[in-house]
C-alpha cells in the first residue's frame, strides 16, 4: 500500500498539476523564469543631486523638485550640516512633500546633535518612488543658534513618464 500523503516534488507536485495522469516533462512557456532588470537598470542609470541650502528655522526646507513628466526612484539620500559651533544644536530627518496631498513624509530616522566639532547627519531609510512635482528636503525639529547649512545629497534614477 503506498503513502496516503506524499511530500510535493518540485513546484508542480506541490501546486498538484498533472497531464494525463503524469507530471509534465517540460515547463511551458508561460512559466518560464524571468528576471528582474530594473534595480540594475536604476543603478546603472543613477544620478546625483547635490544641493546645499541654510535652515534658520524648525520646519521643513525643500531643496529640489522633481520635474514634471517624470518620476524619480529615490535609493540614496542624506543630509549633512558642516561642524557645529558652540551653542548650536540641531535634529532633522530627510523627507519629501507629497504633491497632491502636500503632506510632508519623513523617509528617515530623526538624527540629534549638539557637540561642538561634530556634523549631525540624517540619512534615507527605505528607497521611495517620488512622483512629478514631489519637493525632497529636510524636516527640522530642533535648531538653536542658527543658521546652519545643510548639503542634501540625493541618488535617483530618472524615469520618463
Amino acid at each position: 500500500m503506498g503513502a496516503i500523503n506524499r511530500l510535493p516534488l518540485g513546484l508542480l507536485g506541490f501546486l498538484g498539476i498533472k497531464n494525463g495522469g503524469r507530471y509534465p516533462d517540460d515547463i511551458s512557456n508561460i512559466l518560464s523564469p524571468v528576471w528582474d532588470l530594473r534595480e540594475l537598470y536604476q543603478q546603472s542609470n543613477s544620478e546625483i543631486d547635490n544641493v546645499i541650502q541654510a535652515v534658520s528655522a524648525t520646519g521643513n526646507s525643500s531643496y529640489t523638485t522633481v520635474p514634471n513628466g517624470e518620476a524619480w526612484y529615490v535609493f540614496q539620500q542624506s543630509a549633512v550640516t558642516g561642524d557645529l559651533t558652540a551653542g548650536q544644536s540641531l535634529a532633522m530627518t530627510t523627507n519629501w512633500t507629497d504633491p497632491a496631498s502636500l503632506v510632508n513624509i519623513s523617509t528617515g530616522p530623526e538624527t540629534r546633535t549638539a557637540t561642538v566639532g561634530q556634523r549631525c547627519v540624517a540619512v534615507l531609510g527605505t528607497p521611495y518612488y517620488a512622483a512629478p512635482g514631489s519637493k525632497l528636503g529636510v524636516t527640522v525639529t530642533v535648531l538653536a543658534a542658527g543658521p546652519v547649512n545643510v548639503r542634501l545629497v540625493t541618488r535617483f534614477a530618472r524615469l520618463l513618464l
